[in-house]
């Protein structure tokens, strides 16, 4: 996701831990707005 983030042009910032089992969590931001995607294996 973050190589094809940047590759796209968008300019990413994540938070890793390398510890914790997580899924896959996105916000985008436009123009003040804010849209967030989660995609997880734990639900």
């Amino acid at each position: 996701m973050k190589k094809n983030s940047r590759q796209a042009g968008v300019n990413v910032h994540y938070y890793e831990d390398e510890t914790a089992p997580t899924g896959t969590c996105a916000v985008f931001v436009v123009g003040g707005e804010r849209s967030v995607y989660l995609f997880s294996l734990y639900f």
